[in-house]
């Protein structure tokens, strides 16, 4: 396959140290506003988009991490494609 061109790169701390410490939290107006908007791949019926509500996905991300057992600042192995229906919810588990 072609080989794209690396444009740059980035260091995480230089890009933390970048950021707005007077920046504005928004929070939501209420918990069931979306929060997200996932794709499926259509493989129970066609294609389409998934709405994630606010209160759905915090009280996903409770719950996961005390289904998988997660230690305060846990590391974990990320297996699974951010977009699969298995792995929408674990990134925010893990900023839980």
């Amino acid at each position: 396959s072609p080989k794209g061109e690396r444009v740059g790169t980035v260091d995480y701390e230089a890009f933390v140290a970048n950021g707005d410490e007077e920046f504005a939290w928004s929070m939501p107006d209420d918990e069931w506003d979306a929060i997200s908007l996932n794709y499926t791949s259509g493989t129970t019926g066609n294609p389409k988009g998934v709405v994630y509500h606010h209160r759905g996905a915090a009280l996903m991300a409770y719950t996961n991490t005390i289904h998988a057992g997660m230690a305060k600042h846990a590391v974990y192995l990320w297996t699974l494609p951010m977009f699969h229906c298995n792995g929408w919810c674990f990134p925010w588990t893990l900023a839980v």
